[in-house]
């Protein structure tokens, strides 16, 4: 088997050119939310993974500077929310600075009062078993002990290349007597053409959400 050569490569040492390769890594984005001292705390986290079934177990990894991170600590429990493609707003929102963010989306709360974002694709409510160094962040192994909801058929919100996308449906196949009909062809001598191709572009590929104009995020995975 042939090696192939890398090539290019970045030095792994320039933070920027580090968060630009990893950036490339398309994830899902979730809200990780406590309630603290003063009110409900959390963060916009990409940083978060399955991690056992049996025991139920989570993970997320939180930056040292994260002002959630005193309050998820102390309080010691915590929800996550899986963030749906609508929810693009709620993200930049909650990821914002403001201390008062999360007067402004929509909250439900878990049976052990844990707040989780209203409408997500799915909730995970979690306590802290164990926490590990990870540099510049803190990895956070959590055991789950609540989760929901049952069923959903939402598409997810996702994150590449500091961008919000959304996830692009397969264009279905086009109608046999739409293929037959040569361009040009009037509606009348070819019935159902126009009503097929609009059922097509309905059906097919959605327009990414994209980035939001001036976001900076705050409190960031």
């Amino acid at each position: 088997m042939d090696i192939v050569p890398m090539d290019s490569v970045i030095d792994p040492t320039d933070p920027l050119a580090l968060r630009e390769l990893l950036g490339r890594f398309c994830s899902g984005i979730t809200v990780v939310a406590t309630e603290g001292p003063a009110g409900v705390a959390g963060f916009a986290c990409q940083s978060f993974s399955a991690l056992s079934l049996d025991p139920p177990m989570v993970l997320i990894s939180v930056m040292r500077q994260s002002r959630t991170l005193p309050a998820l600590l102390e309080r010691g429990d915590f929800a996550v929310s899986v963030l749906g493609a609508d929810a693009a707003e709620v993200s930049a929102t909650v990821g914002g600075r403001d201390p008062d963010k999360f007067s402004r989306v929509p909250l439900a709360r878990t049976d052990r009062g844990m707040p989780v974002i209203a409408g997500a694709l799915a909730w995970f409510d979690c306590s802290v078993a164990r926490v590990v160094d990870g540099g510049d962040h803190v990895v956070i192994l959590a055991d789950v002990h609540g989760a929901g909801p049952a069923e959903c058929d939402g598409d997810p919100l996702l994150f590449f290349r500091g961008r919000y996308e959304q996830m692009a449906r397969p264009v279905p196949a086009v109608p046999a007597t739409a293929q037959a009909a040569a361009p040009g062809v009037p509606q009348a001598a070819a019935p159902g053409i126009a009503a097929a191709a609009a059922a097509v572009s309905a059906a097919g590929y959605r327009e990414p959400a994209g980035a939001l104009a001036g976001y900076v995020p705050g409190d960031w995975f």
